[in-house]
């Protein structure tokens, strides 16, 4: 049997996406005891997804400075997710219910 593996092609998405599943994935695991130590925790995934959306409204005036902050927020954010995601794959032990329910979606 294959171990189950999260998807994370919404991170090669439009940002306002990248935002609604980051905080989607940040309110699923706070206080989920199917993940009790995650490498990030909720409230820090929610930080910077938080920044991510400011810089992301700024960056709508077109300045390279601004844009470049977003980008950065954006790397940050991937980041978080992409170390959640490991730990969910291994901590959900191939139940299907246990991984959906940190807010993840199944590959």
């Amino acid at each position: 049997m294959c171990a189950l593996k999260v998807s994370l092609t919404f991170l090669e998405g439009p940002v306002d996406s990248i935002i609604s599943q980051g905080t989607r994935i940040a309110v699923s695991m706070n206080e989920n005891k199917n993940f009790p130590i995650p490498p990030i925790s909720p409230a820090g995934l929610q930080s910077v997804i938080d920044e991510l959306k400011s810089m992301e409204k700024k960056s709508k005036t077109q300045k390279a400075r601004q844009i470049s902050d977003r980008d950065i927020a954006l790397a940050d954010v991937r980041d978080f997710i992409e170390q959640n995601a490991s730990y969910v794959e291994t901590a959900s032990k191939n139940d299907v219910a246990i991984l959906l329910s940190s807010g993840f979606e199944v590959q």
